[in-house]
């Protein structure tokens, strides 16, 4: 039987002041990151193997089941997931304000999705294969018995965008708060929650967290996150593991 451990670090937790991370590469990228997650102890051990999302809103999910080779690995292309059976693979990525999406199932197998509206819209509407099916349908993800797990990003309090296309089907809002307010805005988490449902699983197997970066991230005094939407150039640190 195995135990989901998912981790969020921003503002408040640690200083993860990483401007050029996402578009850092090779040996400046992997002594940075050795760097950061010594100095935070993100780890509960060595010998844990650390995969890194190169994220750009694709479809692709990298199949880390394999043990790797290094401490530290990043994907070699843009990939938006990883998946592993692996337990003491740790898979990582920065999100701004998009969210994360987590697939967990207690016979050992994990994978971990970076999510923003490109992921699963494009210019002509809904995208015709998301990272979502991807994880279905390519990786075989068992549906059963899993638990689902969406959040740690912008709310559609927030979201809000001058010009998101008229997508049937979709339920449209209004920005709140921040300097997108009154912008139409979409709940990007219920979004994820239908894709999920049109694959056939049940509400009661997905869990929301509906904390809002951005809203937290407007916060001068004690900041908890950081925030694209604000203008912040550092990213926030999400992890995700299994113990046996």
């Amino acid at each position: 039987m195995s135990e989901l451990r998912v981790n969020f670090f921003g503002r408040r937790t640690a200083d993860f002041s990483l401007k050029n991370l996402p578009n850092e590469s090779g040996k400046t990228m992997i002594v940075r990151l050795q760097e950061l997650f010594a100095k935070y102890c993100v780890f509960p051990k060595s010998g844990f193997r650390i995969f890194v999302l190169r994220t750009n809103f694709t479809d692709t999910i990298v199949d880390i089941t394999n043990p790797l080779s290094y401490p530290i690995t990043m994907s070699e292309s843009f990939a938006d997931g990883a998946y592993t059976t692996e337990h003491d693979h740790a898979i990582v990525f920065f999100p701004g304000d998009c969210l994360a999406c987590v697939a967990f199932h207690k016979e050992g197998h994990l994978a971990l999705m970076h999510i923003g509206y490109k992921s699963l819209f494009d210019n002509k509407g809904v995208r015709e294969n998301t990272i979502l099916d991807s994880l279905f349908i390519e990786r075989d993800f068992p549906k059963k018995g899993a638990t689902f797990k969406i959040g740690w990003g912008i709310g559609g309090c927030c979201y809000g965008v001058e010009h998101l296309p008229s997508v049937q089907g979709i339920e449209y809002t209004q920005a709140t708060t921040g300097p997108r307010e009154k912008h139409r805005s979409i709940d990007l988490r219920e979004l994820v929650v239908q894709r999920l449902r049109a694959h056939g699983i049940e509400r009661s197997q997905i869990e929301v967290d509906r904390r809002c970066t951005a809203c937290a991230g407007k916060r001068r005094d004690g900041r908890h996150y950081y925030s694209n939407t604000y203008g912040d150039s550092g990213r926030n640190l999400i992890t995700a593991y299994f113990s046996r």
